[in-house]
């Protein structure tokens, strides 16, 4: 056996022309490899091997004298045969790759759902070592991951599946599988884990490791998800069983804000199936008309007049009743019908608002608010969707808001700011809802076109601690040298109206001034108290006094339309 480098000898130059090459004496050859033995070889002979159209070998001959040499009939059966092999290798570089792409994801090389499937059958054998532990499997479905590749393209949006599906490797043990199962979702089997418990450790784990922000050339993105888990016994499970436990326990994480993963119980049946129903029941209830808009007043918080509204939908569900958004918005955020709900109530809210200005032509022009979901803000039609209601409506553009969390802006693209930059456009303004609560810098933020910032409830909750004092006077300090408006939610205590008010809190909304009421009874506050709270003040407004917020002198009306998370409605905002 000799073993030369792939471009020496006949081979070499086979493999680099590509085309037959015949030596009637090696020895005397001028290109011979110099490290071959002599008077060996004799006359030599090599014929390309190819496959997928491209040289991947050589098939050669040696005489191993000087009286036989290799003509052209020798050559041609020499081809005839290595186009053979390469016919042979073609056919199974073909079976190859049919077979990996029946079972791996093209865009991770994961295995996929199929693979995925036989590799928990063979864990589930009941050929496993006596005393082997319990199998686990687990689905993970990606957060906003819709918004993402909606956004900014299915090129980032697979450069981002990859990382992920890296990330999930990193997590696990060699002789765990990750699989992708197509769209957002990863399937991953856990082999031989003691008990539930280390399954719940490990998916802690993988959702640490998710909420690490994943670069992307010059962005970071940052993502999470909901995690299903179901544990089995080899002769006792099968895979089918598994895969569907799994899939139950992720739903109820998913509908679930206050945990990432769920372990399956058979009580989660029930709630799936009910689940469904209440999809299907709220699709219904979108078209039959049983939505309602709640409103909650919005104070300056030095006259502590109102000068707004925030509009919380409800649903008036004909056998539940009154349903709080809490019950229903996260299943329309992940079904879709966030969108239909949404343009209800940014278009209901905006009739309320001229309705009100309309009744009381000497009065304060109050304003409205619309704080769009993740889903509704990367619609292409956006705009053109909010113009066309406040032409129908009548609202004067300067009466609306937008309200948008810090999650859905951090997640957009160049596309993202152009869009608000066209609300501005339109004389919208612009809110950053729950600031302090997301990833934003302060170097991103200066050249978003914002014009209030509006404080999480957490921070008003926690006001009686220094901490939470300074975060939120440094919040005010910002908006002060942005020129920007300060609204903070939650206000339940007169402890925290006077800390606001000291500290220079523009407006301010929570159950201390009044919980979310029907139109009628919004109605009715603002003519009976002629649009002051009982509170008596003698400081001048500083939203309606002489010094403006980014050119604005006028009150406006103020309306939220839900979004994922944090849940609009919910207690003391």
């Amino acid at each position: 056996e000799y073993r030369m480098p792939v471009d020496s000898g006949v081979s070499g130059l086979v493999y680099r022309e590509g085309k037959p090459v015949a030596v009637d004496d090696y020895d005397a050859w001028s290109q011979r490899a110099g490290d071959m033995p002599t008077s060996v070889f004799g006359a030599v002979v090599g014929v390309p091997l190819t496959s997928g159209g491209r040289v991947v070998g050589v098939i050669g001959l040696a005489s191993g004298s000087l009286d036989r040499t290799f003509g052209p009939r020798e050559i041609a059966a020499l081809s005839r045969f290595a186009q053979l092999a390469s016919i042979a290798l073609d056919n199974a570089r073909l079976v190859d790759a049919a077979q990996r792409g029946a079972l791996y994801d093209p865009t991770t090389g994961l295995p996929n759902r199929e693979l995925l499937t036989d590799r928990i059958a063979h864990a589930l054998s009941s050929s496993r070592p006596a005393g082997s532990g319990q199998v686990g499997v687990m689905l993970l479905d990606l957060d906003r991951f819709k918004v993402i590749n909606e956004s900014v393209g299915h090129t980032v949006g697979d450069r981002l599946l990859v990382a992920v599906g890296q990330r999930l490797v990193g997590c696990l043990q060699p002789g765990d599988t990750v699989a992708r199962f197509g769209g957002d979702e990863f399937g991953i089997i856990l082999d031989d884990i003691a008990d539930a418990d280390q399954a719940h450790a490990i998916a802690e784990r993988i959702g640490l490791e998710l909420r690490a922000p994943f670069p992307m050339g010059a962005r970071e993105w940052f993502i999470s998800a909901s995690i299903g888990i179901s544990m089995g016994r080899p002769g006792r499970s099968t895979p089918e069983e598994m895969l569907r436990e799994a899939e139950i326990a992720m739903v109820q994480a998913k509908g679930d804000p206050s945990r990432r993963h769920a372990l399956f119980e058979p009580s989660m049946s029930d709630h799936t199936i009910e689940r469904i129903d209440l999809e299907n029941d709220l699709r219904q209830g979108i078209e039959r008309g049983e939505l309602r808009l709640h409103y909650q007043p919005l104070i300056d918080l030095a006259t502590d007049r109102i000068v707004g509204f925030e509009a919380l939908v409800r649903w008036q569900h004909p056998v539940r009743g009154l349903m709080p958004p809490l019950s229903f918005i996260p299943l329309a955020e992940e079904t879709g019908l966030i969108l239909p709900l949404g343009r209800w109530v940014l278009e209901t809210a905006c009739r309320q608002a001229r309705a009100w200005r309309d009744a009381r032509p000497n009065g304060p022009d109050l304003f409205m608010s619309v704080n769009l979901s993740a889903r509704q803000f990367v619609q292409a039609d956006l705009v053109d969707q909010v113009a066309a209601i406040l032409r129908e409506t009548g609202l004067d553009p300067g009466g609306l808001e937008i309200e948008i969390t810090e999650s859905v802006l951090m997640d957009q693209s160049e596309a993202g700011i152009r869009t608000l930059g066209r609300l501005r456009e339109l004389g919208v303004r612009l809110v950053l809802d729950d600031f302090g609560t997301g990833y934003s810098s302060l170097s991103y933020l200066k050249h978003l076109p914002l014009d209030t910032i509006k404080i999480d409830r957490s921070f008003v909750a926690g006001l009686a601690s220094e901490t939470d004092r300074s975060i939120v006077q440094a919040v005010v300090a910002l908006a002060v040298g942005l020129r920007i408006g300060v609204v903070a939610e939650g206000i339940e205590t007169e402890e925290q109206f006077h800390i606001l008010r000291d500290i220079g809190c523009d407006v301010g909304q929570g159950y201390l001034f009044s919980r979310p009421v029907p139109a009628t009874e919004a109605g009715r506050l603002i003519a009976a108290r002629r649009g002051a709270i009982t509170r008596s003040a003698s400081a001048p407004s500083r939203l309606l006094a002489a010094k403006p917020i980014r050119g604005r002198t006028t009150p406006r009306l103020r309306v939220a339309v839900p979004r994922q998370a944090p849940l609009i409605g919910e207690p003391g905002r």
